[in-house]
């Protein structure tokens, strides 16, 4: 994802209009990769309660 793409779905979002089906999804994998989130590693990865993290 460009940042000319974030930037532009920030706008969207900021004024109050609707996203697209495939803004919404960029706008999700770009939060995944924000909050670290890898999805080949994740098959690997289990939580317990406490939320901890452990393979």
């Amino acid at each position: 994802m460009t940042n000319k793409e974030i930037y532009e779905i920030a706008l969207k979002i900021e004024n109050g209009e609707t996203l697209s089906n495939e803004e919404k999804l960029k706008l999700i994998f770009m939060l995944g990769e924000l909050a670290g989130y890898k999805s080949k590693e994740s098959k690997n990865r289990t939580y317990n309660h406490g939320g901890d993290e452990s393979e």
